[in-house]
């Protein structure tokens, strides 16, 4: 959906893919910056993921759920080997 949505946004939310309350409340957010919701594990960042992040060409993004939800690993943008 982000690349039908977003040709490029400069900010991008990421959620864990494993709960939908996160992704669901950040549903409203993204839609006023306006950015796309991104999803990931909540140990590390799928490559599809970080892929779309450079497509976007973000240079923001808002952890949602913190890292109660997304391990620092994701934060850094360590890519799930």
């Amino acid at each position: 959906v982000s690349p039908a949505a977003f040709p490029a946004a400069t900010r991008a939310l990421l959620a864990t893919g494993t709960n939908f309350a996160d992704p669901l409340s950040g549903s409203p957010v993204a839609a006023g910056i306006p950015g796309s919701v991104l999803l990931s594990l909540p140990t590390c960042m799928p490559s599809v993921t970080s892929a779309e992040i450079d497509r976007l060409t973000a240079t923001r993004i808002t952890l949602l759920g913190g890292t109660g939800a997304l391990s620092s690993a994701v934060q850094a943008r360590t890519v799930c080997s």
